[in-house]
């Protein structure tokens, strides 16, 4: 009998996960792009979760089978500052953004390039 691969759980979503850089006055044009959204659950693992379209999604454990939660989608956003005034995110994006990129002005980070421009702000004396 041959061997029957499983379907995979998330189709429209990267399985990498990418930090994306976007400059901060389009990303709510981002968020607002319908066609740029997938559905994923607001909290995995309960048959009664909201599903909520969204435009990245994140492991809902470190450890295990990958499974995805809701994370950016319209009123909830919370992206990090950096300090040249762009706003960045990680996480598993939709495929429709990652194939946006270009159309927005984003650029992916690598995890170094992240963490140096991530804004820090200055300790309390």
């Amino acid at each position: 009998m041959p061997d029957e691969t499983p379907a995979d759980p998330y189709p429209l979503f990267d399985k990498q996960p990418r930090v994306l850089a976007f400059d901060a006055s389009v990303i709510a044009d981002v968020l607002a792009g319908g066609s740029l959204h997938a559905p994923l659950p607001e909290v995995p693992r309960r048959s009664d979760s909201r599903m909520v379209p969204c435009i990245c999604g994140g492991r809902d454990q470190t450890d295990g089978p990958l499974v995805l939660r809701a994370l950016l989608y319209p009123g909830t956003a919370t992206v990090t500052p950096l300090t040249d005034g762009r706003v960045a995110y990680r996480g598993y994006w939709t495929l429709a953004v990652l194939a946006a990129v270009d159309e927005y002005g984003a650029e992916e980070l690598s995890d170094e390039e992240f963490a140096a421009l991530r804004y820090q702000p200055d300790p309390q004396p």
